[in-house]
């Protein structure tokens, strides 16, 4: 599976409003094709992860995650924010970018670790330069990403 595979341009959001972990996550799932219900219960189990352990890995970074029966496949919610989102990050630093990762439980070829650990790898490149992947569509994002994974392998 590559990286690449994951990103949507419809799953995408260059400029996350809120200010909080809270309202970022959802204004992230507000993306999916689901019903509200179903995004209230995926929200309320990220939450919950949430409240174990933040997700804000620092350097700008966070990578909530959770696994959900309401959906079959994989899904990566990208959200950029200028000015940053307090989440709670273990630098104490605001999150720019956030990987909102979603996957079903049943994952046989471990897609989610995969995604997982593609992310982490795009986070230590992006952390070295915060503006490198500023751009203006969606496509480019998607671009500067798989120009960045590319270099990182």
């Amino acid at each position: 599976m590559k990286f690449s595979d994951v990103l949507n341009e419809r799953y995408i959001n260059l400029d996350i409003k809120s200010k909080d972990k809270e309202g970022a996550i959802k204004e992230l799932l507000s993306l999916l094709p689901v019903k509200e219900n179903e995004k209230d219960a995926i929200f309320h189990t990220i939450m919950k992860r949430e409240s174990l352990g933040t997700t804000g890995i620092g350097k700008g970074i966070a990578i909530p995650h959770t696994r959900t029966l309401i959906l079959k496949d994989i899904i990566v919610l990208v959200g950029v924010s200028r000015g940053g989102i307090d989440f709670e990050s273990i630098d104490k630093k605001p999150a720019h970018f956030i990987f909102l990762i979603l996957a079903p439980p049943y994952d046989t070829n471990n897609s989610y670790l995969i995604t997982l650990g593609h992310i982490a790898e795009l986070s230590r490149e992006i952390s070295k330069d915060m503006g490198k992947c500023q751009v203006k569509t969606k496509a480019d994002f998607i671009k500067c990403l798989e120009s960045i994974k590319t270099k990182s392998t």
